[in-house]
């Protein structure tokens, strides 16, 4: 067959040329519509990938990757689980198992020379992109079971997620074992967080479970306590049993979301003035794993905070007016949370909580605020989060105006913001609500 027919039929087979270019280093060729790299990087049969000495660079080892994942795609499909093993339907090929052993070997070899290199790119925003819109699959099959799922079922981001694993055997578990289990747990939650339109109907839970497994319980530690909370939730503390229980895999959407995450500060206000401002703003922040001058600058970008403001201060300060009061914030965060959940049902409606009658009047808003306590979206994760609506709390004694994630931000860390539009005065909030 003439070369240049050919080219045109495998570009017309991958939906044409997108209007980007290639991904693949300095190429300035057009992408396929349905690839992230250009007819010479992809097709035909990958042959770039042919010879090791052609993976010099990170990009080079992503591409790879991606070529891996998306040749895996086959009659060989996981279809369930039993005790702790996947069960799977159909063949593979043998050309492409061999052909994806030979990358798994020459991936783990690339990363064993260039530590940290592979799982530095795979927490690029750009790079995920590539991975997530890129099809296992041709364009039309892909678009059509996109519009019946809400995402993307054939991504080659969620084909990886699901069927990687450092366990033998398995889809390129060299290459797995080979790159930092911490960097690739944080790969894992990165994923979910950005990509949930498709990854919340298809979780990588056999992902998650085998690299924490295979990092064993000493090193998740090393996770800082936002991601290790958020991985936790999504293992549904997998860790601490030997083999998956049946529910972990038929999980409902309630079980997910009704998930409650532990308190950062202590329980009474007085531990937590005793603490000192330094201190809670350092706790804060090794929290979410950043320093503490990062903290500020991302509570102050993210308009939790007014510019001049330490975290720290704020919640002693509101420590101490509740303290004054009598208040404990866990009876603030219950009855907010109440009247917020009471809205949703039904707005406006008249709510009666503790013998105190007041009205709350709710409005959804476009998007949901982003949780300031971790760096990963948990929106989806846990009902509690919120951040999704506006309400208006009024009785005889005044009103007020909240975020229905203030009852969430006030349990964990006795934050009622700082000088900024959402601020809450626990002074007011305890009038109003009848709790003085």
């Amino acid at each position: 067959m003439d070369i240049d027919k050919e080219r045109a039929q495998i570009i017309e087979k991958h939906g044409g040329l997108s209007d980007v270019t290639c991904a693949w280093k300095e190429c300035d060729q057009l992408a396929l519509a349905d690839l992230a790299v250009c007819f010479d990087h992809a097709e035909p049969d990958f042959h770039y990938f042919k010879s090791p000495e052609n993976l010099h660079t990170a990009e080079d080892a992503i591409l790879m990757l991606g070529c891996a994942a998306k040749l895996w795609v086959g009659p060989f499909r996981t279809i369930g689980f039993e005790d702790g093993k996947k069960i799977v339907e159909g063949e593979k090929p043998q050309y492409k198992q061999r052909q994806i052993d030979e990358w798994d070997l020459h991936l783990e070899h690339f990363v064993r020379k260039n530590p940290g290199a592979l799982e530095a790119i795979l927490r690029d925003t750009s790079w995920l992109k590539r991975l997530a819109y890129t099809r296992t699959k041709n364009a039309a099959d892909a678009y059509r079971e996109g519009r019946l799922s809400g995402g993307l079922p054939e991504s080659v981001l969620l084909n990886f997620l699901n069927e990687a694993s450092p366990v033998d055997g398995e889809f390129l578990w060299r290459t797995i074992r080979a790159c930092d289990p911490v960097s690739m747990l944080r790969f894992a939650i990165q994923s979910c967080s950005w990509f949930q339109s498709f990854l919340y109907f298809h979780p990588p839970e056999h992902f998650l479970f085998s690299i924490a497994r295979w990092l064993g319980v000493d090193r998740f530690a090393e996770i800082a306590p936002e991601l290790s909370d958020v991985a936790r939730t999504e293992l549904l503390d997998a860790l601490s049993v030997s083999a998956l229980d049946e529910d972990f895999w038929e999980r409902t959407f309630d079980s997910v979301v009704n998930v409650v995450f532990p308190p950062i500060l202590p329980d009474t206000e007085e531990e937590i003035i005793e603490l000192g401002a330094d201190e809670i703003s350092l706790r804060l922040a090794q929290y979410r794993g950043i320093t503490v001058e990062g903290l500020q600058t991302m509570l102050v970008q993210e308009r939790f905070l007014g510019e001049a403001e330490q975290v720290g201060e704020v919640i002693v300060r509101d420590a101490r007016t509740l303290r004054e009061l009598g208040v404990t914030r866990h009876e603030v965060a219950r009855v907010l949370r109440e009247a917020c959940r009471a809205g949703w049902s039904q707005t406006p409606v008249s709510v009666d909580v503790d013998g105190t009658p007041y009205q709350v009047n709710l409005e959804p808003t476009l998007g949901h605020h982003q949780d300031p306590f971790h760096s990963v979206d948990t929106y989806y994760i846990s009902r509690e989060v919120r951040g999704s609506a506006d309400c208006v709390i009024s009785s005889d004694a005044g009103s007020f105006s909240l975020s229905d994630m203030h009852p969430y931000l006030i349990r964990r860390a006795c934050f009622f913001e700082g000088d900024v539009r959402y601020r809450l005065d626990p002074a007011l909030v305890c009038r109003v609500l009848g709790l003085v």
